[in-house]
């Protein structure tokens, strides 16, 4: 393996090892934020979806929704509580929300 001027020798099996690994990173999980509404009267599902996964896109579980026009929300904090269990990381703002 060469990175540019250095040349890296690495065992068959470290190299498998460093695959899973890159595999894993990029299917973490994140609870975050998906827009829904209509044009300027947003609101918001709080979702558990992959890191890299559109906003639009596909997700695993629906938690909950946000208004931020009128500060009401609703969230199921169990469900919340085994997926960041499982390992999935809330974004800022769903963090703020859960702090509530």
């Amino acid at each position: 393996m060469s990175f540019g001027k250095i040349r890296i020798i690495v065992s068959r099996v470290e190299m498998i090892d460093f695959f899973k690994f890159r595999c894993y990173i990029l299917k973490m999980l994140c609870i975050k934020l998906r827009r829904i509404g209509k044009k300027k009267q947003a609101s918001f599902r709080i979702i558990v979806a992959e890191g890299r996964s559109k906003l639009n896109g596909r997700f695993v579980e629906d938690l909950g929704w946000v208004n931020p026009h009128n500060n009401q929300f609703k969230i199921e904090t169990e469900r919340v509580k085994y997926w960041v269990s499982k390992g999935a990381q809330p974004t800022k703002t769903v963090s703020d929300y859960l702090k509530k």
